[in-house]
């Protein structure tokens, strides 16, 4: 991945550019509504004419989703990529005169200029499908000329019935390649684990851990029969990097025991990382075996569950406040301070903490930085319908668009940055539950911009691929099969599946489970 940090001294600044990890090209995802048909035949690669030179500025487009010949069900997104060696002077030069057209079964769909990011939810009848995505000088193809076209894409889509039964085959053959370590059975929920861990542990009160949170600072305080001077002496030292993990306190519960026994297990992390869940206050109407749960799991992992100690609600609308506050508890703590860098992640995340620390060791000290995943080139806009999740009213930001940010899955910053946030927490505004922009503002005002890390990716945007550093969209089997993978001398990807490993397989597991 690559870092850029800028130091800047009146009218000169001075750039230096770090490469961590492996060189990828530029990734840019269009997401597409689509509404309106028009009739059209299908397009080949001899229908189209001799390519315009400024064309050749793209070099290819390629659709990610859905892959060839696989099995879905409605709605579908469509996403796809755009090959070129430099997003920003393509967009510059084709804003306003290219656009980006989708065909489904040889029929035209609605067309968006190519510096676009309009999301496509598509219905779709069971059945045999054909797609692709063509480059073309007019918002209406059949009157303009085709100059690119991606490989057309043959997919399926199954009634709901099917796909259940489709995806528990899935299951199945996961279950069969990887044994127990799918994990599909410890993915319970956090009554049902408190339950159980009540049953267990009754009458063995020596080995409890407990712990403290002084209302007043925040600190942790943890003392149990294995509070030796070495753990008391590393509590005291502080970390080299720090990692929150934005969690629901209920729903969230699988996926921090899936964090926990993979990639943050006392096996795999590091000693120099310590690892935090930012899950804010329990609902006031929660109940009392609910509030006696989250105290529960607290105490057995030793507090790395952050509630009372942030001043937020755990809820999406309180998601800026929820890292915001996190910012806060670290960039206010004598010790927690002393770190060289923190990074935000979100609870479906897998991610290789002893590779970053190491490539981020070997760097040095740096400063100034705020890194992920960026997607450069076009413009996102603030989402003005109520009806939406993302609604974000003029009144609250009242620009048509955003700034460059790092995406909220993974995003990584310096200890200095940090502590601006944290020290002018009170003054900064968020943006509702969009944590990611609202960073990105905030740090406009210390000419922070963010910068791209080609190996921080997310499942539903790129497919797997073994130098992932920071892999998002994941379901908490996913990633006991890439702890496992890499556990067993495996590729990181082995065995990938985009439909198992998506967190929403998860949530139909469950979902359906509950039923």
């Amino acid at each position: 991945m690559t870092v850029r940090a800028s130091n800047t001294t009146g009218d000169f600044a001075i750039e230096r550019v770090y490469n961590l990890g492996g060189h990828g090209g530029v990734l840019v995802i269009l997401r597409l509504n689509c509404y309106g048909v028009w009739p059209a035949a299908a397009v080949s690669n001899t229908d189209l004419p001799s390519t315009p030179p400024q064309v050749e500025m793209l070099e290819g487009l390629r659709l990610l989703y859905p892959a060839p010949n696989a099995q879905y069900k409605s709605p579908l997104t469509f996403r796809f990529q755009l090959l070129t060696p430099d997003l920003g002077q393509l967009v510059a030069a084709y804003a306003g005169h290219h656009w980006i057209c989708l065909q489904l079964d040889g029929a035209w769909r609605r067309c968006i200029g190519i510096d676009s990011a309009v999301r496509v939810v598509e219905r779709i009848d069971a059945g045999n499908h054909t797609v692709r995505i063509v480059l073309s000088d007019s918002p209406t193809p059949e009157t303009g000329r085709l100059l690119r076209q991606s490989e057309e894409v043959a997919f399926v889509i199954l009634s709901d019935e099917d796909f259940e039964s489709y995806m528990r085959q899935q299951r199945l053959d996961d279950l069969a390649l990887y044994g127990s370590a799918s994990g599909d059975d410890k993915n319970i929920g956090l009554l049902d684990w408190f339950r159980l861990q009540q049953q267990s542990a009754q009458g063995d009160e020596d080995s409890q851990v407990t712990h403290e949170v002084d209302a007043a600072t925040g600190e942790i305080k943890i003392s149990n029969r294995d509070d030796t001077p070495s753990r008391k002496a590393a509590n005291s030292e502080p970390p080299f990097l720090i990692i929150g993990v934005k969690t629901r306190l209920v729903a969230g519960f699988p996926f921090r025991q899936a964090i926990r026994q993979t990639w943050a297990s006392q096996a795999n992390l590091p000693r120099e990382v310590r690892v935090f869940f930012a899950g804010c206050r329990l609902p006031a109407d929660a109940t009392d075996e609910l509030r006696r749960a989250v105290t529960f799991e607290q105490r057995m992992y030793g507090g790395d569950l952050l509630t009372d100690a942030l001043a937020c609600d755990d809820s999406y609308a309180a998601l800026t406040e929820k890292v915001k506050e996190f910012l806060h508890f670290v960039g206010s703590d004598l010790v927690f301070r002393r770190a060289e860098y923190v990074m935000i992640a979100d609870e479906d995340v897998y991610l290789r903490a002893d590779e970053l620390a190491t490539q981020l060791v070997d760097l040095g000290p740096l400063h100034d930085l705020y890194a992920g995943h960026v997607k450069e080139g076009h413009l996102f806009r603030p989402e003005r319908d109520p009806q939406r999740r993302y609604y974000l009213p003029e009144s609250e930001y009242p620009i048509d668009e955003f700034p460059p940010f790092a995406w909220g899955p993974h995003y990584l910053m310096s200890m200095d940055v940090v502590e601006f946030i944290a020290d002018n927490r009170e003054e900064l505004q968020g943006l509702r539950g969009l944590d990611d922009v609202s960073v990105a503002l905030w740090l406009l005002a210390i000419q922070v911009h963010p910068q791209h890390l080609d190996v921080f990716k997310n499942l539903r945007e790129a497919p797997c691929t073994d130098d992932i550093v920071a892999y998002a969209d994941l379901g908490p089997s996913a990633m006991r099969v890439i702890q496992s993978n890499l556990r067993s001398g495996r590729s990181f990807c082995h065995g990938f599946n985009a439909l198992t490993w998506d967190k929403d397989a998860f949530q139909q597991l469950v979902s359906t489970d509950s039923s």
